[in-house]
């Protein structure tokens, strides 16, 4: 069995300590190709309820729920999670629930599922 990092992960080790990992020649390959070392992301502070209310006038402005996932609305930083990605994750909830996984805070989710459906939330994208 392969235990090697996933490239995800390995790109995450190397930009954490790039020393640790590489050697002096492929850190200036790197930095010739212009990689970058800093990935940008700041941990959102959006909440769940803040979301719910971008998507409602997000539905209001486009007569749909289907937001496109890199979609990033006017007041959403740059490095953060978007709206469609959000949208993205509600619908993987409800995919894996209806597969029988077993889903984290479970009445948490209920709640939240059924205030998506009572805005009439299409859980299959392009319904």
């Amino acid at each position: 069995e392969d235990e090697r990092p996933s490239p995800a992960r390995r790109r995450k080790l190397v930009r954490a300590d790039p020393e640790k990992l590489l050697t002096p020649g492929r850190i200036e390959r790197l930095d010739a190709i212009g990689f970058e070392w800093e990935t940008g992301y700041v941990k959102s502070t959006k909440t769940w309820e803040d979301y719910f209310n971008d998507l409602l006038d997000y539905f209001s402005s486009h007569g749909t729920f289907d937001v496109p996932r890199l979609l990033r609305m006017e007041h959403e930083t740059k490095g953060t999670s978007t709206l469609g990605h959000w949208v993205y994750r509600q619908r993987e909830m409800y995919r894996k629930e209806a597969e029988g996984a077993k889903i984290p805070s479970p009445n948490l989710w209920d709640e939240r599922r059924e205030r998506l459906n009572g805005i009439g939330f299409n859980w299959a994208k392009g319904q």
